[in-house]
């Protein structure tokens, strides 16, 4: 299941410019929005997965 949130980031220009170079390697392959969208989803996939280590590690 999908549920669509809309998000507003600020983004400082140097993490701008390491996402652009990041989106050479998978431009041909997707849109910018799709990529940043991405990220994102990793970014957040990730910090869920090691807060659920944190908690097993807590125990």
């Amino acid at each position: 299941m999908v549920r669509r949130i809309s998000i507003s980031i600020s983004v400082d220009m140097k993490t701008i410019g390491k996402i652009d170079k990041y989106y050479l390697k998978y431009e041909k392959q997707m849109s910018y929005s799709a990529f940043v969208e991405w990220l994102i989803n990793l970014g957040i996939a990730k910090m869920l997965e090691l807060k659920e280590q944190e908690k097993g590690a807590n125990k």
